[in-house]
């Protein structure tokens, strides 16, 4: 519609309204291909009107306007117009005959001839700018030419004259000079290729500059990217902001990125050749000029090689070098593990701080760790149960003198390592000035660890400790100890141990070893670690030997805590028997299975179990005590019925009050089949079964026994008086029987009872063990309906209603015969109270309904009165 107006004011002669409203339609809604070219109609038009009337002056300004439309396609509708515009250009321009002569003699090979026609109208101001990109390539066909005959003055002056022109910019011949300048500075160093660079201005920069090309089956780098190689290896100083784009978008990394790409591959190179002075100067040169620049995959690269290549002799290098590559710049990627060929890799973040950390700590200075820390913090709230991550963190903590931050790391994590002797010689670092504390602690690792190997900085530790206490025959015992295992594995012995010895004054003989005294202690360390966690009081309910012939016990509270454990491994719990009770301090162990991020949890709550995250529990025991309580006592009453004896096997068959069927070997003569006994219990699982066990079993008197059992209010359906029994009714799945000799006084139908019993659920079966009248007047099992019962009678003809018989005088004899069913309401009514109360017609009833486990069941009429 819009470009219709503009053709419309066209063909009408009122050139310039519809050149005016075509650039308001284009200002307002943007360009589109119609109005580019009703534009370029209008715009030839005004051009040839002015050209008519010797404006050649105005037609040039309108002419300038018309070249600078593009159509990036060709049609019949497009080439006329180029035509057109062809056409124009001579009229408009004095001079383009010589131009196109000048142009034509450049492409046809004849470079510097033309290339003098273009300059020489240039010189005479001759040439439009809208031919100067004309000129620029007859310029850059002659460099191409001739650069090697031409002296590196001549090039530059030649470069110059292109960067004075008009020409449109970004543009291809724009970027072919650049092309050309990168070239010719590799070959001659008098040309400085950054100034040109600067001059040329990287805003320049097409897309096409900026990503690799194609051409059949290869691939070819961007110019960007063999600039940024170019200035990386030049190793010039420059300002990166001076090149990078402006207002670019994603494109500024991935300038940057090549700048960091080649400077990897120097770096590796370097290494490569065994340079590894000029690899560490690298590395270091390169975080002075791309630390600053953020994250990206080739500084995590560059990260990388650092903690590949910085080894041994030279690993110290690599914490400088991780604090100024700034750890904030690590990727997401690199805290996630890598896995080729089905192995996995550790990720590159763990790898940096591992390495950073084991530098750290061996530094007699305590500079600022504040740094690494604040890695470890984000660490660990990726890895919440990553137990090394933990211990680094405290260890860097200790050094940086927080030890309170330290304790309450430890404290946490010793609870999952309780059984690991490193830990609590970690630990025991936390207590500088607690002497008797941390002799503790070194005296419960002792305990755990019985390998002299990993054990032998422990004895000098524990030696020097005892000295200090004024312990010397102890602190003897300690290094005679680490010395005969030293002597024996023809190690040399420390100088530690030299100075610790000689700091002893103690002559006397050693005799024995402090193993008594380590138990003695380590309790105190236990009771000062475990102070937090409760004593739960446990029964044993199994002892036997393993494969290796080593006591084990399981033991249970009764419900769903259980686990087993060496009857060894704690000096109280020997010579227990199955029932004792003891206390025992459990740890629960969680793993996480989602990874909380840093925002969520501090480092400390990540113990705190969470039930979405969590995706493994692991009991630990942690301390364990025997007590003075009777056996078994610990474990919760129940009440059961001898249900039936297997007489060949001695197995009594036993129900609980709580539906459980339970098998037990008969030890007690005098229990017989009916029977109520009390017991306590316990569930194990057996065969991935949780079950539920008996003991400590006595015979109680019903009286006692009946009121444990769950009793429910039922209501009668059902009486037969020819069977002697009658059917009661709890719910949909909950239905029994029971014989008039098991009850004093026979109920009556909807009549409501209190029922105790036991549901068997082998063969979903009801046990009842007592029925009484029920003390409740109402239930959900019944209904009083008061209404009209309507009976129904059926004829050949079909079912009908008793008036619609009569008033119609089928052929029904309604006088001898009984109706078959009624309804009360929707309820319905059965052919047998319907006979029984001599109802024939509609009749005014109050109705009994019971719930009959799948139904409602009308069992009482009662007629009411008028």
């Amino acid at each position: 519609m819009n470009s219709r107006e503009i053709y419309e004011l066209r063909r009408e002669g009122n050139l310039l309204e519809a050149y005016n409203l075509a650039n308001s339609i284009i200002h307002q809604e943007g360009e589109d291909d119609d109005l580019n070219k009703a534009l370029a109609w209008t715009l030839i038009d005004i051009c040839k009107e002015n050209i008519q009337q010797n404006k050649v002056d105005i037609a040039i300004k309108f002419f300038d306007i018309l070249q600078n439309i593009h159509f990036d396609y060709s049609d019949s509708f497009v080439e006329t117009i180029e035509n057109q515009i062809a056409f124009i250009r001579k009229k408009v321009d004095v001079q383009y005959g010589l131009i196109e002569k000048a142009d034509n003699l450049s492409k046809s090979g004849r470079y510097l001839e033309g290339y003098q026609q273009l300059k020489s109208l240039f010189s005479q101001e001759k040439l439009s700018p809208i031919h100067h990109e004309t000129y620029g390539w007859a310029i850059y066909r002659y460099l191409k030419a001739d650069s090697e005959k031409l002296s590196s003055i001549q090039v530059r002056t030649l470069l110059r004259d292109y960067m004075l022109l008009k020409n449109e910019r970004p543009s291809m011949l724009h970027s072919t000079m650049l092309n050309f300048a990168l070239n010719y500075s590799k070959i001659n160093s008098e040309f400085n290729f950054l100034n040109f660079f600067k001059l040329w201005d990287p805003q320049n920069l097409r897309v096409e500059d900026l990503n690799e090309s194609r051409n059949a089956d290869k691939t070819f780098p961007s110019l960007l990217s063999r600039i940024c190689k170019d200035f990386v290896n030049r190793n010039e100083t420059f300002d990166l902001e001076d090149i990078l784009l402006k207002d670019r978008g994603n494109h500024r990394t991935k300038i940057i990125d090549y700048f960091r790409e080649q400077y990897f591959w120097n770096i590796f190179n370097a290494h490569k050749e065994g340079n590894l002075d000029k690899t560490w100067q690298l590395f270091s040169s390169y975080n002075r000029d791309y630390a600053q620049y953020g994250p990206s995959h080739w500084h995590s690269e560059v990260l990388s090689i650092a903690e590949r290549f910085m080894q041994t002799n030279d690993q110290w290098r690599f914490s400088a070098f991780f604090k100024a590559w700034s750890p904030e710049n690590l990727l997401n990627s690199d805290w996630e593990e890598k896995v080729v060929e089905d192995k996995t890799y550790k990720c590159l973040a763990k790898k940096a701080i591992k390495k950073a950390y084991e530098i750290e700590k061996t530094k007699d200075n305590s500079e600022d760790l504040g740094w690494l820390s604040k890695v470890y913090d984000t660490a660990l709230a990726k890895f919440p149960s990553d137990e090394w991550l933990f211990r680094q963190k405290a260890t860097l903590l200790l050094k940086q003198g927080n030890i309170k931050e330290a304790e309450v790391i430890y404290k946490k994590i010793i609870l999952d390592l309780s059984d690991k002797y490193y830990i609590w010689q970690e630990y025991a670092n936390c207590f500088e000035n607690n002497l008797e504390l941390k002799i503790a602690m070194l005296c419960k690792a002792l305990t755990i660890e019985k390998n002299e190997d990993y054990i032998g900085d422990l004895h000098l530790d524990l030696a020097k400790l005892l000295a200090s206490s004024n312990l010397p025959e102890k602190a003897a015992v300690e290094l005679k100890k680490y010395s005969d295992h030293r002597v024996e594995k023809k190690w040399p012995l420390s100088g530690k141990y030299e100075q610790i010895r000689q700091s002893i004054n103690y002559t006397g003989s050693i005799i024995g070893d402090n193993f008594p005294f380590y138990e003695t202690r380590a309790g105190v360390a236990e009771d000062f670690v475990f102070d937090e966690v409760p004593f739960i009081p446990m029964v044993i309910i199994d002892i036997w030997k393993d494969n290796k012939q080593r006591n084990r016990i399981k033991v249970s509270d009764g419900d769903k805590l259980e686990f087993q454990l060496s009857m060894n491994r704690f000096k109280q719990l020997r010579n227990v028997t199955v029932g004792d009770v003891i206390d025992i301090r459990v740890h629960t162990k969680v793993t996480f299975l989602d990874t909380p991020s840093a925002e969520d949890h501090d480092i400390f709550s990540l113990y705190q179990s969470k039930k979405q995250d969590v995706t493994e529990e692991k009991f630990i025991v942690l301390q364990a005590n025997r007590t003075e309580l009777a056996k078994w006592s610990v474990l919760k009453q129940t009440y059961a019925i001898v249900d039936y004896i297997n007489v060949e096997k001695n197995i009594l068959h036993i129900l609980t009050k709580g539906n459980n069927e339970v098998f037990i070997k008969k030890e007690d003569e005098d229990l017989q089949r009916g029977d109520f006994v009390s017991a306590k219990f316990y569930y194990t699982k057996i065969k991935d079964e949780q079950r539920l066990f008996l003991v400590d079993m006595t015979k109680v008197s019903p009286d006692a026994a009946l009121p444990k059992f769950n009793t429910y209010t039922a209501v009668v359906d059902d009486v037969n008086p020819t069977k002697n029994l009658f059917h009661f009714v709890i719910n949909s799945k909950l239905q029994g029987i029971v014989y008039f000799d098991n009850v004093t006084t026979v109920p009556d139908l909807g009549d409501l009872l209190a029922v105790t019993v036991i549901h068997k659920k082998s063969n979903n079966r009801l046990i009842v063990l007592l029925v009484e009248p029920s003390q409740k007047e109402t239930s959900p099992l019944k209904k009083v309906v008061k209404g009209t019962l309507c009976p129904k009678y059926k004829t050949d003809f079909g079912v009908f209603d008793f008036d619609v018989l009569k008033d119609h005088s089928l052929d029904y004899n309604v006088g001898r015969n009984q109706p078959d069913f009624g309804f009360i309401n929707d309820y319905y009514v059965p052919k047998k109270l319907l006979v029984e109360n001599r109802i024939i017609a509609e009749t005014e009833v109050v109705a009994t309904i019971v719930y009959a486990g799948d139904k409602w069941k009308t069992v009482k009429i009662e007629i009411v009165e008028e």
